[in-house]
């Protein structure tokens, strides 16, 4: 299966809101969903990364994006989401984990981004659940300023985006918490 199907076959209202569907929907169309093949607008995978026992989350302030948000990051050419989250995730945090580790997707929303220098305009995120693996993770922070364990009160102050909000709320409605 190519990431245009995938993207579609998860394209469904309990994941989606509506007023996203359509431009979902026009966008997986276009093809040409990596940044390699779109530098403006393209695929990006996120993970919400929680401790069912102390009920919080992993976020990160992410320095090229400038604000509070979960691990993830660009979908390459020739990957699926939960391929290019595995990766990320390894580089990220230094965990190795199964795309059977992973639970979703629970949300896709459109990012629309205005931070310039950088070239992106539009993320097509899709985000995915991960409970908190036995390892120690081994953070990268050349790409981070901080990184912390929140509850999920704590979580929606940090994170002020409101796209990453809404995915927060989704997250909270997915667990049941």
């Amino acid at each position: 299966m190519d990431l245009q199907n995938y993207l579609l076959q998860h394209l469904t209202p309990s994941i989606i809101d509506d007023f996203e569907y359509d431009r979902w929907s026009s966008r997986l169309q276009q093809r040409k969903l990596t940044r390699d093949e779109n530098t403006l607008s393209h695929c990006c995978v996120m993970v919400v990364i929680y401790n069912p026992d102390s009920k919080k989350v992993f976020a990160v302030d992410h320095k090229k994006a400038k604000m509070w948000l979960f691990p993830g990051g660009h979908i390459d050419i020739g990957e699926l989401p939960i391929m290019a989250l595995t990766r990320e995730i390894k580089e990220e945090l230094g965990l190795e984990v199964k795309p059977s580790d992973l639970a979703g997707p629970f949300s896709m929303q459109i990012v629309d981004i205005d931070n310039p220098p950088q070239l992106c305009r539009e993320h097509y995120d899709t985000f995915y659940v991960l409970e908190q693996p036995p390892q120690k993770m081994s953070i990268n922070m050349s790409e981070f300023h901080s990184c912390r364990w929140l509850s999920v009160p704590e979580a929606f102050e940090k994170i002020e985006d409101k796209y990453y909000k809404r995915s927060l709320s989704k997250f909270v409605s997915y667990m049941k918490w």
